[in-house]
């Protein structure tokens, strides 16, 4: 209570005596700075015509201020406010602090002024003078950092309310894998509130406070680790300026986000390609029905050897693959593997990270630059679809025969990397990728033979040699070389394509190239092997012939493989040699090879195998019969 009974209040006016014994002061020092206070004149006491004045509560140092509504006992100090100017600018914006920066300069300004410019601050400011009083009086105490706003979700601000049990309940349901809704958080809330006896907050005030919540604790609490790693997880982000040409070659598979017309089906191609991580370039791709270690062997061809029309060939000296069981297969990946009869070294990225591989971003310019563009846009998730191309209308589409064939995409993918990707200018490269390729140097030099590699390409098994020959696709393989081997395990190579022969190996040394011998009756006479061979031959002839035709341009090599019924399709590759040849021991095998490209073969199922390749059996059983007559 003051002296004249009233309650005490923050809006009192006081005497000047009793300001001067709050402050320690005596009468004429109070009389000589009473310019320093808002003061106003009073009537002297028993209403003598006196002179007095009286001194504005609000215009006191806080602590007398303080002091004086506490009865004239100190207040207990107020817990130190810390701040973190990073969340603030995260938060609430740069804005933020310079407004607190400005309020700064005006108090510091204000606290060498008397009541008139006090006055004169706070109008320029859009302030009254009562608030100018209070930063003055709040700088006084907690400096710069007084003068920054409360966030949100501070206490003594919109949750002042939520005391710190309170806090930690609300939070503890709502962290959870389940990812409760905030509401039935809320009712929780109420319960528990109404059982212990806390502050009830609103509903607002609680949503608010969940809201506020930094994102990475919200992320890994409602969604799991894993989702922190990829959304939140500090990453950092890699260099590839050091690197040269053809050292780090990155593969993957990636699904076309467009349908297409195949075999009276619609179906979502895929693609599967290798990239050049110095260059970006994609040196070999394949489009197929199903990615497969087949597709990445075909892919992996075409970026090894020459294309037309662009520089990209050689032998990478690193492979960096997904982590699937098709880029971990054994063809690829075993001692006689492509990969390590190459020289190639190995390297599989974290499963499930994707963020790892640069040749997702080059997926994400492929929907966006390329399959956004194609008829029947499916997008690469319901969001992204438009709304035009129902199953409805695609199947329309197809029926119509507007929707694009396998051959199709194949031709206009290529035509987009040549005229579109390779010759834009790259947002990390800052020049084409095509530039970046030509004006780089090579890690390697070294090209293998074409043959070789394809028969080092070729599927690779290990199969027992029987009195009959070798078992394979229900059907016996033979070659008079394998007489010797009987009972043994040998290896064998095959292409998926071409299952009419197998090639045999022992260890990595070439032993023959053993075909089927079940396709010729054992009672056949001589004129039924002769009549069988001239069949043969013209097989041979028009085989030859076809072969020819896959040296020609793109457009014949879709169309043949159209007619083939192809599966998997690349685009053209030159049969250019090098300075520096890549042994692989596998040279001798590929010269026994026809000469035919793996990538545009026509697939046959097993009983109809290659008849092409039982010319020499049949030659030889000619013989046989000829000698037995004499």
């Amino acid at each position: 209570m003051t002296e004249s009974g009233n309650p005490r209040q923050s809006d009192a006016w006081l005497p000047t005596e009793e300001v001067a014994r709050l402050l320690g002061w005596s009468r004429w020092t109070i009389q000589r700075r009473l310019g320093e206070f808002e003061v106003r004149s009073a009537l002297g006491r028993g209403g003598s015509s006196g002179k007095r004045y009286e001194i504005a509560l609000s215009s006191l140092p806080e602590p007398i201020r303080a002091r004086y509504l506490n009865g004239g006992r100190d207040p207990e100090p107020k817990p130190i406010r810390t701040v973190n100017l990073a969340e603030y600018k995260d938060r609430l914006g740069d804005q933020v602090i310079g407004e607190a920066l400005q309020r700064e300069r005006t108090v510091k300004i204000a606290m060498s002024t008397g009541r008139e410019g006090k006055a004169a601050l706070a109008a320029q400011a859009g302030i009254s003078l009562a608030t100018l009083y209070r930063w003055i009086s709040e700088y006084e105490e907690g400096g710069f950092i007084a003068m920054l706003p409360n966030l949100p979700d501070r206490p003594g601000h919109g949750a002042r309310t939520l005391t710190e049990e309170a806090r930690k309940f609300i939070l503890g349901h709502a962290l959870q894998e389940l990812q409760p809704p905030i509401q039935w958080v809320y009712e929780q809330y109420i319960k528990e509130a109404q059982e212990r006896g806390w502050p009830i907050a609103s509903r607002a005030t609680v949503f608010r406070f969940v809201a506020s919540q930094p994102k990475p604790l919200m992320v890994m609490g409602r969604e799991g680790e894993e989702a922190y790693k990829h959304k939140c997880m500090p990453k950092c982000r890699r260099t590839y300026d050091d690197l040269a040409v053809n050292e780090w070659w990155v593969g993957d598979h990636h699904e076309f986000d467009f349908p297409v017309s195949y075999g009276g089906r619609i179906i979502r191609p895929s693609l599967t390609a290798w990239m050049d991580l110095r260059s970006r370039v994609i040196v070999g791709w394949c489009i197929n029905l199903q990615p497969s270690s087949e597709t990445i062997c075909m892919a992996f061809r075409h970026g090894v050897l020459a294309k037309p029309g662009v520089p990209f060939s050689g032998l990478p000296a690193c492979a960096y693959m997904d982590n699937g069981n098709d880029y971990k297969s054994h063809r690829l990946n075993d001692l006689d593997g492509v990969f390590s009869m190459l020289d190639i070294e190995v390297h599989h990225c974290k499963s499930y990270y994707p963020e790892a591989k640069a040749i997702e971003r080059f997926f994400g310019t492929v929907k966006e630059r390329f399959s956004r563009f194609q008829p029947g846009f499916l997008g690469g998730n319901p969001k992204e679809r438009p709304a035009c191309n129902n199953d409805a209308r695609i199947k329309e589409m197809d029926a119509k025969g507007e929707l694009v064939t396998l051959p199709e995409v194949v031709e206009s993918f290529g035509k987009w990397l040549s005229t579109d990707y390779h010759v834009r200018i790259h947002s990390e490269l800052h020049m084409p990728p095509l530039q970046a390729y030509e004006t780089t140097k090579k890690a390697r030099e070294d090209m293998p033979d074409a043959r070789a590699l394809d028969v080092l390409l070729m599927k690779t098994d290990r199969a027992a040699v029987y009195p009959q020959g070798i078992r394979r696709f229900n059907h016996v393989f033979w070659a008079d070389e394998l007489a010797n081997h009987v009972g043994r395990e040998l290896v064998i190579r095959f292409d998926p394509n071409r299952i009419g022969e197998l090639l045999v190996f022992e260890g990595r040394q070439y032993l023959c190239t053993a075909t089927c011998n079940e396709l010729l009756s054992m009672n056949a006479t001589e004129e039924q092997l002769a009549k069988h061979c001239r069949m043969q031959r013209a097989e041979i002839r028009r085989i030859r012939k076809e072969i020819e035709g896959y040296r020609r341009g793109l457009e014949d090599i879709v169309a043949v493989a159209q007619d083939a019924g192809a599966t998997a399709l690349c685009g053209p590759v030159v049969d250019k040699g090098s300075k520096v040849t890549r042994l692989t021991g596998l040279e001798r095998a590929g010269r026994s090879r026809l000469p035919i490209d793996i990538a545009p073969a026509r697939a046959r199922k097993g009983r109809d195998m290659a008849d092409e390749l039982i010319m020499a059996y049949a030659e030889r059983a000619i013989r046989r019969a000829e000698a037995n007559k004499h």
